[in-house]
């Protein structure tokens, strides 16, 4: 009972990331097999000791469940795996908040040497409606996408802790801040920015044509992401109310949340998984004020399918913590055990070299004794030799009574 359990729970870690949303409905084996055999990392993983079968019939069971579904079912069926000790979430929290106040440093030095570019870009829409038909140099110039600029500045305090030895036997390496792979961080905020500068450009399209025409701007790529909101909050006070379908957050603050998202994808900074979250929920935001539902719809997937992943990782995190934690005891308990033997082989050494020591003691006692008595070692042999002697004697006597005695009879 105890080793399906633990199955479960394999199968159940190694693929919460996989079966989400619409494949959490998924129940016949072959298409829970077609999935899972789409990931060879995660199935080699599961098969080195369990079957195929195995694990997919581990799986439809799950499945039925909507173990994947209900995270008050997953918990209920794994509590272990959900439980951090408060101590574990206090370092946590703490290594989050190092890491956000570093990101922040970089992201404020970045919004400091974009300020003059800024400035020029406002002097840039001040001039162009004067201007019908003229492109400007600078906007131009500024034209390149994120993944075409190279990065400003070091970053290498931003990457994720690399894990010390252990100094002591239960002493963890800290697996937190959460971060993912860069080359997905980058690919999720450089398309979210894509995204938004589209609906930024069809915004603009719709509600100040003439100023696209006098400009010159042609498409979403024709100005970064940035110059965009701020090309926005400029020109805000010249259309009506209803354009933005604004909440409670005033406009200027929504347009310019997204200025981190932007930087952070342009200067290659690595984030926390939390911090892209931020950034995406930003993104969503500004979608919607845009009247973009399509993008920020799909943003707001990206968002959810992040959360969900993090969370499978974190999960994992858990299960590392516990099942190393558990090694570690072992490691410990049996780290005790050796220590008593080696005090135990140590003593047994000194002891038996202690009665050895008393034996040959004794001995030149016996020896000494016999010397001052005038018994010679020679003068042994010869009380051996006659001790002997007797001895064959008496043997040799004894058989020929016995042979007289047989002759009688």
């Amino acid at each position: 009972m105890a080793n399906q359990i633990e199955q479960k729970r394999r199968v159940y870690l190694a693929s919460r990331a996989i079966f989400v949303g619409q494949k959490a409905e998924l129940r016949k084996a072959k298409k829970v097999r077609e999935e899972i055999e789409r990931w060879p990392q995660v199935l080699r993983s599961l098969t080195s000791e369990l079957s195929i079968e195995t694990v997919v019939e581990i799986l439809r069971d799950l499945l039925t469940q909507n173990i994947f579904k209900s995270e008050r079912k997953a918990k209920a069926e794994f509590p272990d795996l959900f439980y951090s000790p408060p101590e574990q979430e206090v370092k946590r929290e703490a290594s989050e908040i190092d890491a956000a106040r570093s990101t922040a440093e970089v992201l404020d030095e970045v919004a400091s040497e974009a300020h003059e570019e800024a400035e020029c870009n406002n002097q840039v829409e001040e001039d162009a409606p004067e201007k019908p038909g003229e492109v400007v140099d600078e906007t131009e110039r500024d034209n390149a996408h994120s993944e075409a600029e190279p990065p400003s500045l070091e970053h290498a305090n931003l990457e994720p802790p690399v894990s010390a030895p252990l100094p002591l036997p239960l002493t963890l390496p800290s697996l937190y801040p959460t971060y993912i792979p860069y080359k997905a961080q980058h690919i999720i905020l450089s398309e979210a920015q894509r995204m938004l500068e589209e609906s930024c450009f069809e915004f603009t399209k719709k509600h100040m044509p003439a100023l696209l025409e006098n400009t010159g701007l042609d498409c979403a790529s024709s100005l970064e992401l940035t110059k965009w909101t701020r090309l926005l909050a400029k020109m805000s006070d010249e259309m009506p109310e209803t354009a933005f379908n604004l909440g409670t957050t005033p406009l200027k603050e929504v347009l310019f949340a997204t200025d981190k998202l932007r930087h952070s994808a342009v200067h290659r900074v690595p984030m926390t998984a939390r911090a892209i979250k931020t950034l995406l929920k930003s993104a969503v935001v500004l979608g919607f004020t845009l009247g973009d539902h399509r993008h920020a719809s799909q943003l707001e997937e990206i968002c959810y399918e992040l959360d969900n992943k993090v969370q499978a990782m974190e999960l994992n995190k858990n299960a590392l913590v516990n099942s190393t934690t558990a090694e570690l005891e072992d490691i410990q308990r049996r780290r005790k055990e050796l220590d008593r033997l080696e005090k135990e082989v140590l003593g047994n050494m000194v002891k038996n070299d202690q009665k050895n020591r008393g034996f040959i003691g004794a001995l030149l006692e016996d020896s000494v004794g016999r010397i001052l008595e005038g018994k010679t070692e020679m003068g042994m042999e010869d009380e051996l030799k006659v001790e002997e002697d007797e001895e064959e004697f008496s043997e040799c006597h004894t058989s020929v009574e016995d042979l007289e005695h047989d002759s009688v009879e």
